[in-house]
């Protein structure tokens, strides 16, 4: 893809997560859409679909839209073993209220 297009994309996904969280409280997502990823090698990263797992961490958007804050909080243990999580996502720059729900979370009893 050219590079021109990737910094479209990005503009577009930053400009849409800006409309979805403008004048809202943080929003809550969880970590990642699976409870566990395989480890085996040689494609671990690549699903019987030929698709990349990335796509089910709930983290790429919000890397890609950096102005938003997001903060992982953990929140126990999955089914398989696997530690689990709630992320929490900000207006673009708002960090205070991101911090101000993982506190409320951790006050909660939310973790492990």
């Amino acid at each position: 893809m050219p590079l021109h297009e990737t910094f479209a994309r990005k503009t577009r996904i930053r400009e849409e997560l800006g409309r979805l969280l403008a004048g809202a409280t943080p929003l809550i997502t969880p970590v990642t859409t699976k409870d566990a990823f395989p480890a085996e090698a040689p494609q671990a990263s690549v699903d019987g679909h030929g698709r990349h797992y990335w796509v089910d961490l709930m983290a790429v958007p919000f890397n890609i839209c950096n102005r938003h804050p997001a903060l992982a909080v953990p929140t126990g243990v999955g089914p398989r073993g696997v530690l689990t999580g709630l992320q929490i996502v900000g207006n673009a720059y708002d960090q205070a209220s991101v911090f101000r729900v993982g506190f409320a979370l951790e006050d909660a009893g939310v973790g492990v």
